[in-house]
């Protein structure tokens, strides 16, 4: 065998040593992945003994002022009241407003935005899908700019719709709730 073919091998065996490392590498990197998606739900926050320190889904969060799960928010009702859940319709008994949520979260207002079926979270919303689509032009940009941004007391700069919104679906986390088209108004003062 010649010293250029022996070299060839050598570089052929190399490629593939390199090959193999990456893909086992993609392998492993997306194992850890779905191992975090497979725990996205799972209570966060824990206590001394394992157990969570804020509330679980349903149940009131006025005493821990947080939730155990991701996409569980701390919604208050008409009253005094508030509860974890993953969204909250402000037609149906809840001012959706977040008590204990960040102040910069709280100044957007969410609870406030028009022709919403459920609030997510600060700055996401399930729009109506008829006003989403009549009113809006059928994308979020339009929603945040028209709908939402005259709801937003003193803003500072602009409001952005996020791509890959705009879906007839419902809240992030919630399995059973309502629907409507989703969509998440970026403002760059507030988070």
């Amino acid at each position: 065998m010649t010293e250029s073919a022996v070299i060839h091998a050598q570089s052929a065996v190399h490629m593939r040593c390199a090959l193999s490392t990456a893909v086992l590498a993609t392998l492993f990197l997306g194992l850890l992945a779905l191992a975090g998606l497979a725990q996205h739900d799972q209570p966060r926050r824990l206590g001394d003994q394992g157990l969570p320190r804020c509330s679980m889904s349903g149940t009131s969060c006025h005493t821990t002022q947080c939730c155990a799960l991701m996409h569980d928010r701390c919604f208050q009702q008409a009253g005094e009241a508030s509860f974890c859940r993953a969204s909250c319709a402000p037609r149906e008994g809840w001012s959706c407003h977040e008590p204990f949520a960040h102040p910069l979260a709280k100044a957007r207002h969410t609870e406030d935005w028009p022709d919403i079926m459920a609030v997510c979270s600060a700055g996401m919303v399930l729009v109506e899908r008829d006003a989403f689509h009549v009113k809006y032009n059928a994308t979020c940009d339009q929603y945040c700019q028209k709908g939402a941004g005259p709801s937003v007391r003193t803003m500072m700069f602009g409001l952005h719709g996020r791509e890959g919104y705009g879906l007839y679906q419902s809240c992030p986390g919630d399995k059973t709730g309502h629907r409507g088209m989703l969509c998440e108004c970026s403002m760059l003062d507030r988070l």
